[in-house]
């Protein structure tokens, strides 16, 4: 796939996750303006993090590694905080089931299939990372489907549906800090890293907001 059919397929799977996202606000009673607010972050965040890749800018810095980190981890901070200091946001976070936040892990998978379709990747790194991925999309669809049937509780459910997902992030980003990072820092530039700068932080929220349920 050239450069340019890859970029125009990530960015529609990009801005069909996002929908996806908008439209589960929406079926669980968001305010309209938490609504406009969440899509305007979103689409903001997805706007800046093709710019900041576009321009190149995490190889033009001293510590491309470290940008790299604090870029992705950003976005986390700031849905972490805006639960706890949005009450809006909150409840509306609140009333989401744990089928709502394992349907939209289902998203892992085609983000994990796109791993397969760059070149700015390693091999091994594509093979981890990619089928990383589907196993969490993957794990979620069964854990969802034994839900709906009656064949796991919800805390097993969310266990189930999550423990896939949890555990490729921290495998994907050890490896990428500590190896790829380190020894292909060219690989930065690529639009391929609209995923971790972009997405992965949404399905990271993802997995706390559903782990939280467990609470419940």
């Amino acid at each position: 796939m050239n450069e340019t059919t890859y970029l125009i397929v990530l960015m529609l799977a990009i801005t069909a996750f996002f929908a996806l996202v908008l439209k589960a606000f929406y079926d669980h009673q968001s305010p309209k303006s938490v609504l406009y607010i969440v899509a305007a972050l979103l689409f903001s965040w997805f706007a800046f993090g093709y710019f900041v890749l576009q321009q190149d800018m995490f190889s033009a810095l001293n510590m491309p590694r470290v940008a790299f980190a604090s870029i992705v981890t950003f976005p986390v901070i700031v849905g972490v905080l805006a639960y706890n200091f949005w009450s809006t946001f909150r409840s509306t976070i609140d009333r989401m089931s744990t089928e709502t936040f394992l349907s939209l892990q289902h998203m892992r998978t085609v983000f994990g299939i796109l791993f397969f379709f760059t070149t700015a990747l390693p091999l091994f790194f594509q093979l981890i990372g990619g089928l990383g991925d589907i196993a969490a999309g993957v794990g979620a669809f069964l854990a969802l489907r034994s839900l709906k049937k009656g064949d796991l509780t919800t805390s097993a459910a969310i266990i189930r549906g999550n423990i896939a997902g949890v555990l490729d992030f921290i495998i994907v980003f050890t490896l990428a800090l500590t190896i790829i990072l380190k020894h292909e820092p060219a690989a930065l530039g690529d639009m391929f890293n609209l995923i971790p700068v972009v997405v992965v932080p949404i399905f990271i929220l993802l997995h706390i907001a559903s782990l939280r349920l467990l609470k419940k």
